[in-house]
């Protein structure tokens, strides 16, 4: 015989008034604005901590301690003063990949730090002065072997804007036996909100010659460079006893001048080259495939 009882049925919810409707909702947003609240204070908290600590010289000391801590390739040896504003040290030693930086007695002034509105840089660093006795650039030997290639994007998070850069002198590879001295120029990297880095008024003594000029590139983009360089014999008074010369230098005459320009996109770009001296004028032009094996595309000699 079956069962033919009907289900009990369940009573339907009873409906919650509006006032205790308006009253969840109020909470639900009170608890909302506390937890965004919460979250900023803490990420305000964060930040307003580094830079306490990057202004004043016992936080200094605290947050490079810490850096150094965190794996991050920077190490700072004797600092004194704070970050942001007047800082010095006896060497900063930076790590990036193969590549290593050594400062020595870096010292810079003015130094402040603000906020960008831009989509790739988060931050502005401005410094009046840097200046440095020794900077030496070494790159050790890669041991994948893999072919070389050319960046895709020089952006970098942070704009940095220097007004004054000096080093005494400068070692980078290639070049160990004729390090460059006194070096000078104005440094802005990632202006125009990160799209362009610029190097200006620059000055760099590099025995037997003085070459000044300046160099500029897109950070994004095709990487259009624009580079002019021009160098004359140096005075021999200001020569660093002991100096090497290259074997060339034995027969420059004061009248030596060259010039040298360079634009177009890094992939493939022109270059033109001017070199006068004892009455006579030798002009190059070229096609540089700084991406291709062979990097010299096409090239034309003139003599007068």
């Amino acid at each position: 015989m079956s069962d033919d009882t009907p289900d009990t049925p369940t009573p339907a919810e009873a409906p919650v008034p509006p006032a205790v409707r308006r009253r969840r909702r109020r909470a639900g947003l009170w608890i909302g604005l506390a937890a965004m609240t919460l979250t900023l204070l803490l990420v305000g908290g964060a930040l307003f901590g580094v830079f306490w600590a990057a202004a004043s010289p016992r936080g200094t000391a605290w947050l490079l301690a810490n850096l150094a801590r965190t794996g991050v390739g920077v190490q700072v040896i004797e600092p004194t003063g704070a970050l942001i504003g007047d800082f010095g040290a006896k060497q900063v030693i930076v790590t990036s990949g193969n590549t290593k930086v050594v400062v020595d007695d870096p010292v810079w002034k003015g130094l402040s730090v603000a906020y960008t509105p831009y989509p790739a840089t988060w931050a502005r660093l401005k410094a009046t002065s840097l200046h440095a006795s020794r900077v030496t650039i070494t790159v050790a030997p890669s041991e994948t072997h893999e072919p070389f290639t050319l960046p895709k994007n020089l952006q970098l998070p942070v704009e940095i804007d220097i007004a004054e850069l000096r080093a005494a002198e400068l070692r980078v590879p290639g070049l160990e036996d004729y390090p460059l001295r006194d070096v000078r120029g104005i440094v802005h990297l990632g202006l125009d909100e990160g799209r362009k880095h610029r190097f200006d008024q620059v000055s760099v003594r590099a025995e037997p010659l003085v070459v000044t000029g300046h160099g500029h590139i897109d950070a994004v983009g095709d990487l259009a460079l624009d580079v002019a360089l021009d160098a004359v014999q140096a005075d021999p008074a200001g020569a660093t006893p002991g100096q090497a010369l290259p074997a060339w230098a034995a027969a420059l005459r004061k009248d030596w001048q060259g010039r040298l320009r360079a634009k177009g996109p890094l992939a493939g770009f022109d270059t033109t080259l001017s070199v006068k001296g004892r009455g006579q004028t030798l002009d190059a032009a070229a096609k540089i495939e700084a991406g291709k094996p062979w990097l010299l595309y096409a090239l034309d000699l003139k003599t007068l």
